[in-house]
């Protein structure tokens, strides 16, 4: 199509509207981009901004990167995110091709990279790390019992200099001790570590061991089983002062909560309880009771039905959130099972934050501020 200079054009935010009303319609895309010069970058950008490849879609991927009248120029600078799956049985053919037919650097920003039962060979990880250099999140899942070394896979991880934000899943219980000449990248501020028990403090005892120690504002563990984790006491001493965002998933027999002594995190803002074992209910009341004077805005408690019976300790923290110590802004979020049956029970434990509007009850599967911090690894790992 030929645009004639005088031929009025439309602005760019009507451009962007129509644009993203076509979002997921890939072949309606493609066609906007041949409408006029004006109108290619903003379809190139829905088109591969966000990118999930596999060994199914990466031949197709590979050959858009390959076509000379859609080189890789007219696609690497709209890739933003690039997601990267390989399974058992696969080769690492497709994925060292597709790789090698993108440039020497893509300015990515988002990396996640999937690994079901394979594990990916120091070469492509040196390629990773050279074309990817500038990304600043990087969720790594190593979803296999395979004899997982948990020091080669830090490495990787710290490869990335830029990154501020690191996803870690896996079940790493070989090769523990990192090396001490590798260092967290200066700009992390938010960990979230999906690990057996004995690889979290393995990690944690690695950052310890920093020269300085390298303290995060966003903090999410989703499996602690052990019941004494010294490191993860330490490392939360550590954070004092900057920690904001809290997360904290207790699958032990027996939680002893002076191990999460919160008294000095003044700057706590959002905390994230999943209690599993005896009294639970209890020991959320401690924990969260040694939170004095906070800006404290959100408490997430996942909750099972069995735990209504502890109404003693209910009735502890119904007092303690409707207390003086707590701002009147605090919102209480409680996550049930998605069948939802013992909700009204649940509302006539806690009467007072009912009353005060300070609760909000949510299903866990619905969209809502809980499963916004564990949906990034459980929706992902649900298809594998």
């Amino acid at each position: 199509m030929v645009q004639h200079n005088s031929f009025p054009s439309l602005p760019p935010e009507v451009t962007d509207c129509i644009i993203d009303h076509c979002h997921s319609d890939a072949e309606v895309l493609s066609t906007c981009g041949m409408v006029c010069k004006s109108w290619y970058p903003a379809s190139r950008y829905h088109l591969f901004a966000a990118v999930e490849v596999s060994r199914d879609q990466g031949k197709d991927f590979h050959e858009v990167l390959s076509m000379p009248a859609v080189s890789a120029v007219t696609v690497v600078p709209y890739l933003q995110e690039l997601s990267l799956h390989l399974r058992v049985g696969d080769t690492e053919s497709w994925l060292s091709s597709l790789v090698s037919a993108l440039p020497e650097y893509v300015p990515l920003r988002t990396l996640r990279i999937f690994c079901h039962g394979v594990e990916l060979s120091n070469e492509l990880r040196h390629k990773f790390t050279t074309t990817f250099r500038s990304i600043t999140s990087l969720s790594l899942f190593e979803s296999t019992l395979l004899r997982r070394s948990l020091a080669s896979d830090v490495k990787f991880i710290c490869s990335f200099q830029d990154l501020t934000t690191i996803l870690f899943y896996g079940h790493h219980r070989n090769e523990m001790d990192i090396s001490s000449n590798v260092e967290l990248p200066a700009h992390v501020h938010t960990l979230k570590l999906d690990l057996p028990s004995p690889a979290n403090e393995a990690f944690i005892r690695w950052l310890l061991s920093h020269r300085r120690i390298p303290t995060v504002s966003t903090l999410r563990i989703f499996r602690i089983t052990d019941d004494s984790n010294p490191a993860l006491q330490s490392y939360l001493r550590a954070c004092k002062g900057e920690l904001t965002d809290l997360m904290l998933f207790l699958y032990q027999c027996r939680t002893d909560p002076a191990e999460f002594d919160l008294c000095q995190h003044t700057t706590l803002k959002n905390i994230y309880l999943n209690l599993n074992g005896t009294s639970t209910t209890r020991t959320a009341h401690e924990i969260l009771s040694t939170i004095q004077l906070s800006d404290l805005e959100n408490i997430i408690l996942r909750i099972s039905s069995y735990e209504l019976a502890e109404v003693e300790n209910w009735v502890q923290l119904d007092e303690l959130w409707t207390s003086k110590t707590f701002s009147k802004s605090m919102k209480v979020t409680i996550a049930i099972d998605e069948h939802g049956l013992y909700e009204n029970r649940m509302k006539e434990r806690l009467p007072k934050c009912v009353a005060s509007g300070q609760i909000d009850i949510v299903y866990t599967g619905t969209p809502n501020i809980a499963t916004s911090y564990v949906d990034e690894v459980y929706s992902r790992m649900k298809c594998f």
